[in-house]
């Protein structure tokens, strides 16, 4: 009851009692869902993500996608990019709706570049690209991932669109890495005039 009526703080005892006198009970997944939330509620979300963490140890049920969801953007925003990969993907195979999916898709392409998984970042890049809702922001980073993945995998030909897109859509550091791929693609393929004008635009 504690739980229902949001004093989460009375509701965090009463789950703690429960699973230290029952801790084989009938009720332990469930009460580690809850005082992960009731811990997020508080605001003390490494106990959160603590105990939702346990609770994904467990078999799926209807709370599972909203615990990997938020472990994975705990960890994102710790910069942990290893785990927060694990629980997007792990938000990703528990995700019905659209919303839902692209957002742990993103996640999974975002941490699979910064955790040099090339292929899976290159995967997940089209996937972000073909949707049809993106917006700028996500549209620039799609680009990112799809370009200097391809770049990664000595794919050059197939990287320069994405790189050329960037140029010219962006006025960031973004857009100067990808002119600076750009040249050393060209330079790679002995095409120096074009490298020149890269440097030099």
């Amino acid at each position: 009851q504690s739980y229902m009526d949001s004093t989460y703080s009375d509701a965090i005892g009463k789950f703690e009692t429960y699973l230290t006198r029952f801790p084989s009970g009938r009720f332990v997944n469930e009460t580690y869902y809850y005082l992960g939330h009731s811990y997020f509620k508080q605001k003390d979300t490494l106990k959160a993500v603590g105990y939702f963490e346990k609770y994904l140890e467990t078999p799926t049920t209807n709370f599972s996608e909203s615990a990997a969801s938020r472990t994975a953007a705990y960890y994102y925003t710790h910069e942990d990019y290893t785990k927060a990969l694990k629980y997007y993907e792990q938000s990703d195979n528990l995700a019905t709706k659209p919303t839902n999916i692209f957002n742990a898709r993103l996640g999974v392409m975002r941490c699979a570049y910064l955790t040099e998984d090339f292929n899976k970042a290159l995967n997940f890049a089209k996937f972000v690209l073909e949707t049809p809702s993106i917006n700028t922001q996500q549209k620039v980073e799609g680009e990112y991932s799809k370009g200097m993945s391809l770049y990664k995998l000595n794919q050059l030909n197939e990287a320069i669109p994405s790189l050329e897109w960037l140029v010219k859509n962006t006025t960031t550091a973004i857009g100067s890495e990808a002119k600076f791929t750009l040249a050393e693609i060209y330079f790679k393929q002995n095409e120096f005039g074009k490298a020149e004008t890269e440097v030099k635009a």
